[in-house]
């Protein structure tokens, strides 16, 4: 038998190169077309609830009163907002039988409601003091005053306004006799008061009755009295020292009684 040659055939070691697995992007096109979507729709939200709910614009005037006196109005446009708002106030500094009391005025008033009521937390030099009424007393020269006012309409509260003062000077005090004079014609009364720390007074009337004057020097009222100005009346005598202290006297005139 002839030989035969026998081919082994050895098994080849070849290096496949696998292709790599392609991740999938963690965030794709449609994870941020939705993320787009809805930041477009939370900034518009934001946008209309920011014209709905806009804050009132604070401004502050400086007192030439003596006593550093600061006050915070505030004037808004007119909104769908339901939340009563005040739309200006002030300190006033009044003197009653020469007790000086502060006193909250607000000017601008919420025309949409009729029935609207005021919340008031004062704070002498930073504690609590007095309780929930328009006007205190009992500060000294030195004392600082702050006053948070915060308007409400039934269950609705509106946005706080906050109104301070330093009493940095001593107030003129007021003498008087007390006697309106009145004639059936002319009605007179002498407004007097005294500078603790010296000094000349300045005289003049806070929006008086047309045809009433004051003596800017004396304090002497004088009055020709009409017919149509019978009647119960308020008045305004603000006083001011050379110093810069500054108060106001609240003086009430009943026409009909000093006519009898």
């Amino acid at each position: 038998m002839k030989g035969q040659i026998l081919k082994f055939s050895m098994p080849i070691k070849q290096n496949i190169r696998r292709k790599p697995i392609a991740k999938k992007p963690f965030i794709n096109k449609k994870s941020i077309y939705i993320l787009v979507s809805v930041l477009t729709i939370l900034l518009i939200i934001g946008f209309f609830m920011y014209k709905g709910n806009k804050q009132p614009l604070k401004f502050a005037e400086k007192d030439k009163n003596s006593i550093k006196n600061v006050l915070i109005g505030y004037e808004t446009e007119k909104s769908e907002n339901p939340l009563p708002i005040i739309k200006k106030a002030k300190l006033q500094l009044e003197s009653i039988d020469n007790i000086d009391k502060l006193k909250v005025i607000i000017e601008g008033k919420d025309e949409d409601r009729s029935g609207i009521k005021y919340n008031y937390e004062w704070f002498k030099n930073s504690e609590p003091f007095g309780g929930n009424v328009d006007s205190i007393s009992g500060f000294k020269k030195g004392d600082k005053i702050d006053v948070k006012v915060t308007s409400f309409f039934e269950k609705q509260f509106g946005q706080p306004v906050l109104l301070s003062i330093e009493i940095a000077r001593v107030t003129p005090k007021i003498i008087e006799n007390k006697e309106i004079n009145f004639d059936g014609k002319l009605l007179s009364y002498q407004v007097k008061a005294v500078n603790p720390e010296g000094g000349t007074l300045k005289y003049s009337l806070i929006d008086p009755p047309k045809s009433m004057t004051i003596n800017n020097e004396t304090g002497m009222i004088n009055w020709p009295v009409k017919e149509e100005d019978y009647g119960k009346r308020e008045i305004k005598v603000r006083i001011s020292s050379s110093d810069g202290a500054e108060v106001v006297y609240p003086l009430s005139i009943d026409l009909n009684k000093v006519a009898q």
